[in-house]
């Protein structure tokens, strides 16, 4: 709409603030100067305003104009020894509408007590209501407090300082981005500093233009800054886990050299007691051999020895028998002897059978010994591992019946174990598992479910900021068109001209606009106009209607005098007025044919007659009624009483003919002469007067007496006298005509005028605001609104559900706590799983050791069995190999004696006899001999026997041991390698040995491991600080100590995730952790350079370097508007990129190039380029994080990291006529005249400041501060910059010790003098005014 006008800052005022109770300052066209001394109160009292209320920020640095923090605002309120303790003040800032009484008030309340924060409100009054007219803030010589406050202005009243910015940005301003505002406010903060000319230089203009570009925000920087920040923690962690890994590695490389030193002490210790086992095998082997050979020898002798005894005893026998000879008894001896001897081999050969079968059970039975043995000691050894494993895995899941178990079942053994309980406690135990993996997989499930909702309700919660956003535009837009139509009805109500609407009438009007948004109607607002329109068309209406019905009236007197004048210009001769009785009548004569004529007719006057006789004898013929009366013949009086009803006439009857009368002349010079003519004419026509009289007076006719008026021209009576009023009535009736057609033109002069006027109210009443623009603004604001409605209710419906599913997860995080108090386990899914992992080998060790143990008790069983039948085998056999022997004895002396006799009965002779027992005799002297030698040696035989069974058995006790310790050394050898600190590469426990030595060779190792054990415990206690997260500890286990060369072992453990893990493992896992941080780093440095960096962080900076680039722009327009016309002294501003500061980092121009570009156009070589140029940056930014001095947070820091105002720098350039362009340098700018100066730094600063408002409305204020302007430049300068001032069209506020500012170049300006002396409690303003032409002081 066209008609809005610009804002301007009209009056501004302080109410109980600092020193002054109730100060109003009121602008001239928008311009004010503050002057004073030093103290006088005018710095305090500009930046009390400026930019103070526009937007309520009450920093100290921006109180002061030199940028301290030295004083709050609280301090002017309640100042030291001001006797106050509780003071409320109000600070105000109205503006106007440059072509309407439209204002618009801006300000704040403060509320300061001593002790107590400072309570601040602030108001934005758009309703066209004025402080200090139609809202007071002072009741009884006190501010009014904010309650009292809300109560006049209602919703215009706000509390936060953001809202208030926001809100004074809508309703003045009108900025897209309250960035930008912010960014403007800043520009005039840098403006107002004190004394700006007489330090500002080039290299300071650069600086003040470089800090008016706005940074990012830490909000905008938060996501990178986060990012970064989660990098670090990521890095921080992968650090702590290098060094971690490091400390590990470090008592890991003396650990394992202990480690290898016990295994290779322990392989040493195997070796050795092996090789003594060998030596002992050896030795046991030459005595088993000495043994065989010493039985062999034994058995020889004992041969022998029987052989001896037999011999003799034959040799005896057949001695006796040769002496007392029987051949025939010989034979039948012979006979018995082959019988019993065939007996005695049956009987040896069934012993045989029997020892043979006996052997053989016992060789079955001591197999099935050993396979039960060895089944049993596996069975053993199983559970035993089993157990250990049980052992290993209670540490970790720390079950309460695990050692009273261990203990019952080590102690059980003259029974079999029952399990039932413990299985019962471990199915419980896994079904409890269960519940709690299965509550946690659901708390876990629903934690998933509610960051779904949270992530739901956090887009939600961004589609409604978006919304709010696009609300807060819409309501600005509607705002802004209620100020139009504020505008409008106050230009509208200001150009009535017909329509009358009444003040009060009117303010209810912007009331009712004001309430638009609730009424969203015009009708009330048209009913006024309505009503206003109707009264005013009514009053036209009825003036137009009597206007109209006058006018009628005239033109129907027109119309008549027209048709008179017509009849009389035709009229031969003219007659008195006729009724229409009298009409009708002499129609009927006319139509009965009979003849008459009025009496006047026939009358003449004579020329000697005057005027005025002839005018009193006419007024007595027409006072009488004879003057129009009709001359007929009284013959036809009886037809004309047959006349028709309703007419009428006079008549005077004779009896001449009356069409042949001829005219009768009136002679006399006096009345009475006159009426005797009068008379003598009535006798010549035999007219009878009886009763009629006449005299100077009056006439007498019967009864009646009438006087006469003696002021009636004559008229009728004559020809020439009719001819003459013919005349006279034509002109009369001309001259009444023509003031009807004057009163007409009049009326219709009036009547158009009404016309005009209801024309012009009509339209006035038309041409009010239509809603059409408003209601649609207010549609599409309260569509946005609606559809914000619809996103708060669902984002309250998703936060309601992310509460209620938060109070499940709540309740359910408590039942799995419940549930899981028995478990020594970190409340996590993969932390359980892992429990249940080791629970089910711990359950599954259990059951195998259910299954194992039947079997090893039945094997146990048989082995009993089979050791006690394997004793009675032994015993039988030993029975039966006695019996055997007994039976081979026997046999061979049968045998032996059946040869002899055979013998005896085949040499039987007598010459032989005697011969024969000589040679008996011989053998039987020789053969004891022979036998006692050899049984001498026997006995030598069997000591030795004895001696050799004597050491063999303790042969076999050492070797037993010795065979133990090379077995026991073998196991130890076989647990160092299971348990040890590092592992050796074999299959199966056939290559062990070999293995070991084989990894000894290749890895050989100087210290012993008592050294080394020292050596990790000192390393230990060295690095366990970098290992406090992983509770690495050691124990001493003596496993092994009562072994000879065996000493207690250092055993490192460690925790990893709560699981509890060998030392060595921990390395392990810190590498797959390191690995794993390793790539999430990558991730977040992805996450970081392509998501954040290129896609959020670049667009904003995209959007601030575009706008900077046309603000600067817009500069170089104005600057280059504003050419010095003396010197022709031409200014511009380059914004130029910086170059890289190393080989790392990028120029300004390829970097902005890149971030500029869409990052799926970017390309990996883009991609890497951005990430070392910001990398580059970052560490140097770590580099000043890591400085003793540095007192920055690591946000401020990114800030100056992405700071991209640091990538360009400003430059002045100065042209001079006919001189080339050139750098504005400090130098150049000191060669400068006073005004060169002034212009050279101004005109920047004046355009950087319009530029920077070109983003606002166009109705916008375009209001500046300056705090002891123009110091230090000279008074024709001074002229010059209130000039520039006045072009660049800015409203202002500047105080100045000096200056009065009346310069013909300033044509309007407000003066206000302050005088505060020796720094009075109070202020004095006295104000002016010029006018561009004199200054005088203003009476209130």
């Amino acid at each position: 709409m066209e008609f809005v006008s610009k804002w301007h800052p009209n009056r501004m005022g302080m109410v109980d603030f600092w020193y002054y109770t109730n100060e109003e300052f009121h602008f001239d066209h928008g311009h004010m100067l503050l002057r004073g001394s030093n103290g006088s109160g005018k710095s305090v009292t500009m930046q009390s305003f400026i930019p103070l209320l526009l937007d309520g920020n009450k920093s100290s640095e921006r109180l002061d104009p030199f940028g301290t923090r030295s004083r709050k605002i609280e301090n002017y309120l309640l100042e030291e020894e001001g006797g106050r303790d509780d003071r409320i003040g109000y600070l105000y800032l109205e503006f106007k509408r440059e072509e309407s009484d439209t204002y618009k008030t801006i300000g704040m309340g403060l509320h300061a007590r001593k002790g107590k924060p400072l309570d601040t409100w602030y108001f934005v009054i758009e309703d066209n209501r004025r402080i200090g007219v139609d809202i007071q803030l002072m009741q009884n010589d006190l501010a009014i407090s904010r309650q009292s406050l809300k109560n006049l202005i209602q919703e215009q009243l706000y509390t936060s300082q953001k809202v208030y910015c926001e809100k004074v940005n809508q309703a003045l301003f009108g900025f897209e981005r309250i960035e930008e505002y912010k960014e403007a406010i800043d520009l005039l903060l840098q403006l107002r500093s004190p004394k700006l000319s007489n330090s500002l230089k080039p290299s300071m203009l650069n600086e003040i233009l470089n800090n008016s570009l706005r940074p990012l925000s830490e909000e905008d920087l938060r996501p990178m800054s986060e990012a970064i920040s989660n990098m670090d923690n990521i890095k921080d962690q992968l650090d702590a886990l290098k060094q971690s890994r490091q400390s590990a590695n470090a008592i890991y490389q003396v650990y394992e050299q202990y480690g290898k030193a016990l295994l290779y002490e322990k392989l040493h210790l195997y070796q050795n007691a092996y090789k003594e086992e060998e030596m002992q095998k050896k030795k046991q082997d030459s005595f088993y051999r000495e043994q065989e050979e010493n039985k062999k020898i034994k058995e020889e002798c004992l041969e022998k020895q029987k052989d001896y005894q037999r011999k003799i005893e034959l040799l005896k026998k057949e001695e006796e028998d040769l002496n007392a000879s029987d051949r025939l008894r010989l034979v039948k001896e012979v006979q018995g002897l082959e019988k019993e001897y065939a007996q005695l081999k049956e009987e040896l050969q069934r012993k045989l059978q029997a020892l043979d079968k006996k052997e053989t059970q016992y060789h079955e039975t001591k197999k099935d010994y050993k396979k039960q043995k060895d089944e049993y000691e596996v069975l053993c050894m199983q559970i035993d591992e089993k157990l250990k494993e049980m052992d290993d895995l209670q540490e970790e899941l720390q079950l309460e019946e695990h050692d009273a178990f261990r203990l019952e079942f080590q102690e059980e053994t003259t029974k079999d174990y029952d399990f039932t309980y413990t299985l019962r406690f471990v199915k419980e135990k896994e079904e409890n598992l269960r519940q709690v993996i299965l509550k946690l997989k659901e708390y876990t499930s629903q934690k998933e479910v509610l960051e779904q909702l949270i992530d739901s309700c956090q887009q939600r919660e961004d589609e409604v900021q978006k919304q709010r956003s696009l609300v807060s535009k819409y309501e600005s837009l509607y705002d802004e068109m209620l100020d139009e139509y504020r505008e409008g009805m106050n230009s509208w109500y200001a150009s009535l001209k017909q329509l009358h609407i009444e003040k009060s009438a009117l303010e209810d009007m912007q009331k009712f606009l004001s309430e638009y948004e609730e009424r969203k109607t015009f009708l009330p607002i048209q009913n006024i106009i309505q009503q206003a329109f109707h009264i005013d068309k009514e009053q036209l209406s009825t003036t137009r209607i009597q206007l109209e019905n006058e006018q009628r009236l005239v033109q129907k007197e027109l119309l008549r005098l027209h048709q008179e004048i017509e009849e009389w210009e035709n009229k031969e001769d003219p007659m008195p007025f006729i009724e229409d009785g009298r009409k009708q009548n002499r129609a009927f004569l006319d139509k009965q044919g009979i003849s008459y004529r009025p009496l006047y007719t026939l009358l003449e006057f004579d020329e000697q007659v005057n005027e005025e006789l002839k005018g009193q004898i006419e007024e007595y013929l027409q006072r009488s009624r004879l003057l129009n009366a009709l001359l007929v013949h009284k013959d036809q009086k009886e037809t004309i009483l047959k006349k028709e009803i309703g007419s009428f006439d006079d008549y005077v009857f004779t009896d001449k003919e009356v069409e042949y009368l001829s005219s009768w002349y009136l002679k006399g010079n006096t009345l009475q002469e006159l009426y005797q003519s009068l008379f003598a004419f009535f006798e010549e026509l035999h007219i009878s007067v009886n009763g009629l009289s006449f005299d100077e007076d009056g006439y007498q006719m019967h009864a009646i007496y009438g006087t006469l008026a003696k002021d009636k021209q004559v008229v009728f009576v004559g020809k020439k006298a009719r001819e003459q009023y013919r005349k006279d009535k034509i002109e009369e009736l001309k001259a009444l005509k023509e003031e009807q057609q004057k009163e007409e033109t009049r009326l219709k002069d009036k009547i158009a005028d009404i016309l005009g006027k209801e024309e012009i109210l009509k339209e006035e009443s038309a041409s009010f605001l239509t809603e059409d623009d408003l209601q649609k603004a207010l549609l599409m604001w309260k569509e946005e609104e609606g559809r914000l409605s619809l996103l708060e209710r669902s984002l309250n419906e998703a936060k309601k559900r992310v509460e209620e599913k938060q109070a499940m997860l709540q309740k359910l995080y408590l039942d799995v706590q419940k549930m899981a108090s028995s478990f020594l386990v970190k409340l996590q899914v993969e932390a359980f799983e892992e429990y249940r992992s080791s629970f089910e080998d711990y359950k599954q060790y259990l059951q195998d050791i259910c299954t194992m143990y039947p079997s090893s008790r039945k094997a146990l069983e048989m082995k009993l069995y089979l050791s006690v039948k394997l004793n009675e085998l032994e015993e039988d056999i030993d029975t039966v190999k006695y019996e055997k022997d007994q039976l081979d004895e026997q046999s061979i002396l049968k045998q032996q004696l059946l040869v002899q006799k055979q013998q005896q009965l085949k040499e039987l002779g007598g010459d032989d006899i005697t011969k024969r027992l000589q040679e008996i005799s011989d053998l039987l002297i020789r053969l004891p001999k022979e036998q006692l030698q050899n049984e001498r040696k026997l006995g030598s035989l069997e000591e030795a026997e004895i001696k050799i069974n004597e050491e063999l058995r303790h042969l076999e006790v050492d070797l037993q041991e010795k065979e133990q310790t090379t077995a026991l050394y073998l196991d130890i050898l076989k647990e160092q390698v299971d348990n040890g600190c590092f592992r050796i590469p074999l299959e199966e426990y056939d290559d062990l040995v070999a293995t070991v030595m084989l990894y000894e060779k290749q890895n050989p190792i100087q210290k012993k491991s008592d050294t080394l054990k020292g050596d990790v415990q000192g390393v230990f206690y060295a690095q366990r600080g970098s290992l406090q997260d992983y509770q690495v500890s050691f124990t001493m286990d003596d496993l092994w100590e009562e072994v000879d060369g065996i000493s207690s072992r250092i055993h490192l453990k460690a925790k990893f995730h709560g699981k509890q893990l060998p030392f060595e493992q921990l390395l392990e896992q810190l590498d797959t952790a390191i690995e794993t941080q390793k790539h999430l780093l990558e991730d977040s440095d992805r996450h970081l350079f392509e998501d954040i960096l290129v896609n959020i962080i670049s667009k904003k900076i995209r959007i601030r370097i575009q706008d900077s680039k046309h603000w600067v722009e817009t500069m170089n327009r104005y600057m280059n508007a504003m050419t010095d016309s003396s010197s022709g002294l031409r200014l511009s501003l380059q914004w130029r990129n910086k170059k890289a500061e190393s080989e790392e980092e990028l120029d300004t121009k390829e970097l902005v190039e890149l971030l500029q570009k869409d990052v799926g156009m970017l390309k990996e070589s883009d991609l890497k380029k951005l990430s070392t140029h910001f990398r580059s940056r970052i560490e140097s930014v770590r580099r000043v994080m890591d400085e003793e001095d540095n007192m920055q947070s690591f946000h401020q820091l990114m800030r100056v990291v992405m700071d991209y105002r640091q990538w360009f720098e400003f430059r002045i350039l100065a042209q001079k006529a006919k001189d080339t362009k050139k750098e504005l340098t400090n130098q150049l700018f000191f060669s400068f005249s006073g005004g060169e100066k002034a212009m050279a730094m101004y005109v920047p600063l004046f355009s950087a400041v319009a530029a920077k408002f070109e983003s606002s409305r166009k109705d916008a204020p375009l209001l500046i501060a300056l705090d002891e302007a123009f110091a230090g430049v000279d008074d024709k300068n001074i002229s010059i910059m209130f000039a520039l001032i006045e072009k660049f069209n800015f409203d202002y506020i500047m105080n100045s010790q000096v200056l009065w500012g009346d310069y013909p170049t300033v044509h309007h300006l407000a003066i206000y003098e302050l005088f505060r002396p020796d720094n009075a409690r109070f202020v004095t303003v006295i104000p002016y005014e010029w006018d561009g032409k004199v200054k005088r002081m203003k009476m209130e």
